[in-house]
């Protein structure tokens, strides 16, 4: 494109944009882009052009961060690289900078490959993006004011996305993708995807399983007390106490492994530690990837009629072999989540039977209480306890039973929905 192209091109392009505020940016349109390792700028479609007001020949061998925003904070971008250094694909937002000083907020998604980075983006829309907007504000004003470095902005935001419910960055990446591909959707007047309907009901029934995990948890932890009590009662008592310290010694032993069992099941389903949320929050994030890239694909076909038809097919033909290997890994990180779901219901039944001999002693503790009743008092307090104790037990178990059930039905008909 010659000087004179190029200036009748910027001055249409411009006569259709404001003269501040944000860049003309419609819903239907995705960006498209990618990079070698050094972030040089290889390709690019007309959205590109047009939103961030830049000609080809300013584009092209260009760094990317042309479009950089100076409000956009630096640990947002170490926590990209840190992402795309490990191989792993990286989706956030990001506020842009055209060339004639507008901004644009895009939703981006990218890949590592071979030779670079591919990068495909589109208009964020859901109330998500007021929540981040804030976040950014907050941790580029740390950074200015503090001098943080770029890593320690970058774990600021961690901490900030954790106390707003995300445990991790893929937690939040995976929400907050299905949240704007759902707005996406819904502002194209498109019916909604069941596939993430269902996944943002397995993520609601994995947060229920947490919450029920810690319940147990900390029952368990109180009763460890009873045995004790059972060993003051029975002091009292001298020696009508002995069959009281042999139940004691008894459930204490058998209480230790179960709260040992227990307390590795719970550690075994935190967000932040268990394989099954990673393969969840995973298949979803590359589940949602892949619905961006299949329409980025057919936008790139449709929509961009530019002079090299040929570099054209060539590119489309790089993102369709991007997106043919985001679905293999999504469908290989839902079959990750489905076996861990079914893995997650056998343990719980295991650790409902473990807990059965615990009742088997608190029958004993009953017959015992009847006959020490004229002594001390007999066992009744100590009786109550386990009856609440294991009352409630039983009922958190059943409910972790019941939430495991769901959350593998949830697994299998997005397993069938899948294509």
């Amino acid at each position: 494109m010659d000087g004179t192209h190029t200036e009748a091109w910027t001055m249409e392009n411009r006569n259709m944009r404001p003269k501040s505020g944000e860049a003309p940016f419609h819903l239907d349109e995705i960006f498209f882009s990618r990079t070698d390792k050094r972030g040089t700028i290889q390709a690019w479609n007309s959205v590109f052009e047009r939103v961030a007001d830049f000609p080809p020949e300013r584009l092209q061998g260009a760094p990317h961060r042309i479009i950089r925003h100076e409000n956009m904070p630096k640990g947002v971008f170490w926590l990209m690289w840190e992402a795309l250094k490990s191989g792993q694909r990286f989706g956030g937002y990001v506020c842009n900078k055209a060339s004639d000083g507008l901004f644009y907020w895009v939703y981006a998604i990218v890949t590592p490959t071979e030779d670079g980075y591919t990068s495909v983006r589109i208009k964020p829309t859901s109330p998500l993006l007021a929540k981040v907007t804030a976040l950014y504000a907050e941790a580029l004003a740390a950074e200015r004011e503090e001098g943080l470095t770029p890593e320690a902005s970058g774990h600021r935001i961690l901490k900030a996305l954790a106390a707003e419910g995300f445990p991790t960055y893929a937690a939040f990446a995976s929400a907050s993708i299905a949240a704007e591909v759902a707005a996406r959707d819904a502002g194209l007047g498109r019916g909604a995807d069941p596939r993430l309907g269902h996944f943002r009901e397995m993520r609601e029934i994995v947060q229920a399983i947490v919450a029920e995990q810690k319940i147990l948890l900390s029952q368990m932890y109180a009763m460890r007390l009873v045995p004790v009590n059972m060993r003051i009662m029975a002091a009292r008592i001298e020696r009508q106490g002995g069959a009281v310290s042999a139940i004691s010694d008894n459930y204490r032993l058998l209480s230790s492994e179960v709260a040992d069992q227990l307390a590795a099941f719970v550690e075994d389903g935190m967000p932040t530690s268990t394989f099954q949320f990673r393969a969840m929050e995973r298949a979803l994030f590359l589940t949602s990837a892949c619905r961006i890239m299949a329409e980025a694909d057919a936008y790139f076909c449709t929509h961009d009629d530019t002079e090299n038809s040929e570099n054209l097919a060539l590119e489309a033909a790089r993102l369709s072999a991007v997106m043919s290997q985001t679905r293999i890994e999504a469908d290989e990180a839902l079959r990750t989540a489905s076996a861990r779901a079914i893995r997650r219901e056998s343990q719980a039944i295991s650790l409902g039977r473990a807990i059965l001999p615990l009742d088997s002693i608190r029958i004993m503790c009953r017959v015992e209480n009847e006959r020490l009743r004229i002594l001390e008092g007999g066992l009744a307090a100590v009786v109550a306890s386990l009856d609440i104790f294991h009352t409630q037990m039983a009922k958190n178990l059943e409910e972790i039973l019941a939430l495991t059930h769901r959350l593998k039905d949830h697994a299998e008909v997005v397993q069938a929905l899948r294509g």
